[in-house]
């Protein structure tokens, strides 16, 4: 209400609309939960990443420790700190490949390959895993007869390698 001079005097009731002001915050929270979703991820990245590359470690240290009082382990030892040592280099190499993709700065070389020798490479790589765990890993393959002849389909051995690896896993 107002007074003769349009001053109000009373007020009874008001209406603002505060769509927009909801609608902001709504979307605030989904963004929220996605940061949080995400940060999530990474920590587990970090988690899975931290453990594979002290798996290796661990074997090269625990072996280079136990050398030093045998020295008739020499041999062995030498073999089981190279063989961690290239595993842990090639997970550092899948790891900056990945960054790599990611940042679309990915290095292809096109190579011929038998798919042959890229699947037994892949099953090469389980069956130590396999037998851990008790579980046989066949190969069934082998090359067909006269493919030494034929041409070579044209693969890309080191990404065909890990989709095998993907399918046998």
């Amino acid at each position: 209400m107002r007074d003769e001079t349009g001053r109000i005097v009373r007020w009874f009731g008001t209406c603002t609309d505060i769509d927009d002001q909801k609608r902001l915050e709504q979307q605030r929270a989904a963004v929220l939960a996605q940061a949080e979703a995400t940060s999530r991820m990474k920590d587990e990245l970090l988690a899975i990443v931290s453990h594979e590359l002290r798996t290796p470690l661990t074997a090269i240290l625990g072996w280079a420790r136990l050398q030093r009082g045998r020295p008739d382990l020499l041999p062995k030892a030498m073999a089981v700190i190279e063989r961690n040592a290239e595993a842990q280099a090639k997970l550092i190499e899948e790891i900056l490949e990945t960054s790599r993709i990611v940042t679309g700065k990915v290095r292809l070389c096109r190579r011929l390959a038998h798919l042959n020798d890229v699947v037994q490479a892949a099953v090469d790589t389980i069956r130590p895993a396999g037998q851990q765990a008790r579980i046989m890993v066949c190969d069934r393959g082998g090359r067909s007869p006269g493919m030494e002849s034929a041409r070579r389909p044209r693969r890309r051995p080191r990404r065909t390698h890990r989709r095998r690896l993907r399918l046998v896993r």
